[in-house]
């Protein structure tokens, strides 16, 4: 082969591997908050509106407390809070005045867990990762 063909060849391989380098962006997603005990995480709705936060947080014994902000909402969010492929856990639920929502229950296990907000048909997900 002449010069000329194996110098345009390593130049089409060297284009392909750096195009091949830009594209990891594209497939890599971005990562999930990671909650661990006696911390707390602040979670934002995206697709809802107005926007709700939901701050969640643990203790030692995965004693979880979440704390949802609604206000602009006639009505607080359905919520649930459940670990990947399982049901939700039982939470006992409190007004702490307009606007705002507390409840508490027992997560089961660490690992990968979402809380579900519900307004009318509006939903939204909202993952995050408890950590041992």
């Amino acid at each position: 082969m002449t010069p000329r063909f194996l110098g345009l060849g390593l130049l089409a391989v060297m284009l392909l591997f750096a195009g091949f380098m830009a594209s990891v962006g594209l497939l890599v997603r971005e990562p999930l908050p990671i909650l661990a005990p006696h911390q707390s995480l602040d979670l934002h709705s995206a697709e809802l509106a107005p926007p709700i936060t939901v701050t969640v947080a643990i203790d030692g014994r995965y004693q979880v407390t979440v704390t949802l902000d609604h206000a602009g909402h006639a009505a607080p969010p359905q919520t649930v809070l459940l670990p990947s492929g399982a049901g939700p856990i039982d939470m006992e639920w409190q007004s702490l005045g307009e606007g705002r929502l507390e409840g508490t229950g027992q997560m089961t296990r660490p690992g990968r867990w979402q809380v579900v907000l519900q307004t009318g048909q509006q939903a939204e997900t909202l993952p995050f990762v408890v950590r041992e």
